[in-house]
């Protein structure tokens, strides 16, 4: 499970690393990755153009946020992780600054954008929380609720009238694992089969056939958990083409710091054409003397020289594979924020297109922990219906056991092909006789037994089906009277493990 923090200078105190290590004594069997990802300085506005390269390509299956800002920049970036993950969200609320705070006002019927502070925390950040299914982390409330209950002013738990000290990041902690306790119920619904996500297990919902394995899936990217090291290299296609030959599976990484402080140079970089596998760099030049206009050139490893802008204007390259709007540029913010620390003599700016995929997976491969973690095959597709299909040229199935789908639209389904059972004609017959519904098979199909389902996708309704009666015919055909009477569908599975078959297509019986 995939843990992301993500804010200011705030997000990165050291309360974070407190609320990491009580989850991982609180979830001891659990294969936590927790990181942080926060910008000091970075409002939710900026944030927002950010997040695109920070956590999409991460995919967390968490992520914890706080920001001040505009209000509409946290909506902004709500909305990308709502369009681009399947992250549940803990957005958390301001802690007081000032001792007034006490006594704000906290209905938000009375509350109006004027009153800016106590607006955003119990009207903009509810609202913003409510219209992207996050849930809401009330520290605010629990912090003034502390210090009233220990007679403490808001500012005695402040190094500088905004940052916590160690007494206040310890409440931070525990204020925000409040929110991430073990609950004693049972939870609500499978987090691997939900509307956001679908997962199938191989060998019961799919299975390898020859050298190949099939599923069809509803999604915008998948991920399969490698039980041991690959024991051959491995072909990943997407609806029917390699996925090392689809763009969309390619993306622009974190642009690389200014010449001051740790603000990416651009905080976002978009384009108008597929991307190559490659390293970006722009390069300023003609600074002014204040660092706030500058010219400046682009150039792709690959694709070569491919234009010159300027940080006032869209930039578009002569490919078509960078675009950056005037709004991105740090590097003169960070002139101005260093009080005029100039950009010095051969600075520039890199940034990498990295692939969101793996294909072809190589022999030998391990997962990245121990455990059999799970692990990105694609990510970047347009989140709809598409088709898996793995190949191993060489060497027996990958010791794969689970493949599942991830859609931000709440639309996820996967169904793999199940394994087929073909049978010469005449050995498995099942016939609508006048003493009832009959199942025939030869002694080549013993060793199987008959399970019956009203409805498919009811894996905890299959039944073996009560045997009313047994015959043996004169061919050797052992006809057993089937004691149904809402049963629609039927199969077969083995009554060893040692069958090499485990199941058939489920099918109706002729009416």
């Amino acid at each position: 499970m995939r843990i992301v923090f993500y804010g200011q200078s705030i997000t990165l105190g050291p309360w974070w690393q407190q609320v990491a290590s009580e989850l991982r004594r609180l979830y001891p069997y659990a294969d936590l990755q927790i990181e942080n990802r926060a910008i000091s300085g970075f409002q939710d506005w900026a944030l927002a153009r950010t997040v695109h390269s920070d956590l999409l390509p991460l995919q967390p299956d968490l992520v914890i946020f706080h920001a001040y800002g505009t209000g509409s920049g946290t909506d902004d970036l709500l909305r990308q992780l709502r369009a681009g993950t399947t992250a549940d969200i803990l957005v958390q609320t301001d802690h007081p600054h000032e001792d007034s705070a006490l006594n704000e006002e906290t209905a938000a019927e009375k509350l109006t954008p004027a009153k800016a502070i106590p607006y955003r925390n119990y009207v903009g950040l509810p609202a913003d929380a409510r219209r992207h299914d996050a849930a809401l982390a009330q520290v605010r409330n629990a912090w003034k609720a502390y210090c009233r209950s220990n007679s403490l002013a808001p500012s005695s738990l402040l190094v500088d009238g905004i940052h916590p000290n160690a007494d206040g990041y310890q409440l931070m902690a525990e204020f925000v694992l409040a929110y991430l306790q073990p609950s004693p119920e049972p939870p609500a619904f499978d987090p691997w089969n939900c509307a956001r996500v679908q997962s199938l297990e191989i060998g019961r919902d799919a299975f390898w056939k020859s050298n190949a394995l099939e599923c069809e899936f509803t999604g915008s990217s998948l991920f399969c958990v490698l039980a041991s090291k690959l024991n051959g290299e491995m072909e990943v296609w997407i609806d029917g083409q390699r996925a090392a030959s689809r763009p969309e599976l390619l993306d622009f990484n974190r642009v690389s710091p200014t010449h001051f402080s740790s603000w990416p140079t651009l905080t976002r970089v978009d384009s108008r054409q597929p991307l190559l596998e490659e390293e970006w760099t722009l390069t300023p030049h003609s600074i002014s003397a204040d660092g706030q206009f500058y010219g400046f050139s682009v150039s792709g490893s690959r694709t070569g020289p491919d234009g010159e802008g300027t940080n006032t204007a869209r930039f578009v390259s002569r490919s078509g594979r960078v675009m950056i709007e005037p709004w991105d540029h740090w590097l003169s913010l960070s002139v101005y924020f260093s009080k005029g620390v100039s950009v010095p003599a051969g600075f520039s700016a890199r940034w990498q297109v990295e692939r969101h995929f793996l294909d072809p997976i190589p022999a030998g491969w391990t997962p990245p922990t121990a455990g059999g973690n799970s692990v990105r095959l694609v990510q970047g597709l347009a989140d709809g219906p598409h088709r898996l299909r793995l190949v191993m040229p060489t060497g027996s199935p990958a010791p794969l056991t689970r493949v599942r789908t991830h859609s931000p639209s709440g639309r996820a389904s996967i169904r793999g092909s199940p394994l087929e059972l073909t049978l010469p004609e005449g050995q498995l017959q099942i016939m609508e006789l006048a003493r009832g519904l009959t199942l025939a098979w030869t002694d080549a199909t013993d060793g199987w037994q008959l399970e019956s389902c009203p409805i498919l996708l009811a894996e905890a309704g299959w039944r073996s089906v009560d045997r009313a009666g047994i015959e043996t015919s004169a061919s050797s055909n052992f006809l057993f009277l089937l004691n149904v009477s809402e049963a629609t569908f039927f199969r077969l599975t083995p009554k060893s493990s040692n069958s090499g078959l485990t199941r058939i297509r489920d099918e109706a019986p002729p009416r």
